[in-house]
């Protein structure tokens, strides 16, 4: 069945046979990278999650404070523009 199969898909030219696998092989590592940079950025950002969960509230109040300055001058230069 196997055989059948290879004879129907390559017609018997292994050369087309050979850049089809290579084809394939290409493909698989394209999105197994793609899924790899993916995780990576699902745990950096679950990390920044835990260790800002983590912080006392006065300190998160404060990197709050700071973000919002941070907009404010940030809209404020575009508006100025």
């Amino acid at each position: 069945m196997i055989e059948a199969f290879g004879n129907f898909v390559v017609g018997g030219n292994y050369i087309i046979g050979v850049v089809i696998s290579l084809v394939l092989i290409a493909i698989q590592y394209v999105v197994i990278n793609h899924g790899a940079g993916r995780i990576s950025e699902v745990t950096a950002h679950s990390a920044h999650i835990a260790a800002a969960l983590a912080m006392p509230r006065q300190e998160v109040e404060l990197l709050v404070r700071v973000h919002q300055m941070g907009a404010d001058r940030a809209a404020g230069a575009a508006g100025a523009g």
